[in-house]
């Protein structure tokens, strides 16, 4: 794409039009700027008609005379509460599931952050909303800068999220290993070869899914999950977005999900994607009482190694950190959030009640 040739903000238009108008071009301008498969269109619309929020995502489109596209950024306005004041905010991204968010970052556009304030201000927003930068990318480099003669910014600390880069072949990576660690995915790899009763299934197909969550289902209710009412069920928020997502991820040759059977029973799953080099770990589970067969290390194995043959450059195990997580790798990635607040009478109001509590809170909990 030449940046030189001339590009105009288009009027803010709504999701399901800019999908059904600049589909091949939105994924064009990802798959160029190698950004993560989260920021994809079918992905963001499974997010928005999961959640019911697709009427309420709007797109900032920046685009030239043929079509090509040089920024595009998903927003939602919503009501978020600081220090119990209402603030009407602009959430960069729309709020809604997607990992690593570099939106501005990856923008061909100079005046990117302008235009989202300008909206932002048009609309009478006392916020303005970006969750989960990687410190890594760009979006967190402007936002640092663009911090320092913002009228007020809070910058709070996200998830810190494991990720394996993969540079070396399969038995390099394990001679890397701590010796403890590389003896336990070997037996666990081993008694997937040499015991006949644990099989691995992997699903990549749209035809398969419907065998795919019955084996969700059934791990998740007999997973640690269920006890703290976490576990995916066939009435969650959750059910229905993977229920949306995962249809379209197949579709896209992009699905990589396995699931471990003991005795044709399933244990465990790991449900991945598998795109552009980059292999993700959304979500994973394992049937408590089958614990003894160490049943989710099995699925990670499994998908881990997977990764390798495949030829992956990246897998990203996504989320928070956890011990499970960074036995497989030293190397973080680091996100931030950021909350600019608007010159408004409520944003003022906001920002001198949180002056005023946060003390108070230090305070008592000496």
């Amino acid at each position: 794409m030449n940046k030189a040739r001339d590009y105009k903000l288009k009027n803010i238009l709504p999701m399901s039009s800019v999908v059904q108008t600049y589909s091949k071009s939105w994924v064009e301008y990802v798959e160029s700027k190698n950004a993560n498969i989260s920021k994809l269109p079918f992905w963001v619309m499974s997010a928005a008609r999961s959640h019911g929020l697709l009427d309420q995502v709007m797109v900032l489109l920046w685009t030239d005379n043929d079509g090509d596209i040089y920024g595009l950024i998903p927003v939602r306005i919503h009501n978020r509460t600081m220090t119990g004041v209402p603030l009407r905010t602009l959430e960069v991204g729309a709020g809604l599931v997607a990992y690593h968010q570099d939106w501005l970052g990856i923008c061909d556009v100079p005046d990117a952050f302008d235009d989202l304030i300008t909206y932002a201000l048009d609309n009478r927003c006392d916020a303005l909303h970006f969750s989960g930068v990687p410190h890594s990318s760009h979006s967190f480099e402007i936002l640092l800068a663009r911090s320092e003669d913002a009228f007020s910014v809070i910058h709070g600390n996200g998830e810190i999220s494991p990720v394996l880069k993969i540079d070396i072949d399969w038995e390099g990576y394990l001679d890397r290993c701590a010796k403890k660690w590389r003896y336990l995915i070997k037996k666990m790899l081993r008694s997937i070869e040499e015991n006949p009763e644990i099989d691995v299934q992997w699903v990549s197909r749209a035809d398969n899914l419907d065998e795919l969550f019955k084996y969700i289902l059934y791990i998740e209710a007999r997973s640690w999950k269920a006890n703290e009412g976490t576990a995916i069920t066939p009435d969650s928020l959750e059910y229905r977005y993977y229920r949306y997502l995962l249809p379209s991820l197949a579709n896209a040759g992009a699905l990589a999900a396995n699931v471990i059977k003991y005795a044709g029973i399933p244990v465990a799953y790991n449900l991945c994607y598998l795109w552009n080099g980059e292999m993700g770990s959304m979500k994973t589970s394992f049937d408590q009482s089958h614990a003894n067969l160490s049943p989710g290390t099995l699925a990670y194995c499994s998908s881990v190694r997977y990764a390798f043959e495949q030829g992956a450059h990246t897998y990203d195990f996504l989320g928070d950190r956890a011990q499970h997580k960074t036995k497989w790798t030293s190397h973080m990635i680091h996100h931030s959030d950021f909350l600019f607040l608007m010159p408004t009478l409520t944003s003022r109001l906001a920002r001198t009640l949180r002056g005023v509590y946060l003390p108070i809170r230090c305070l008592f909990q000496r």
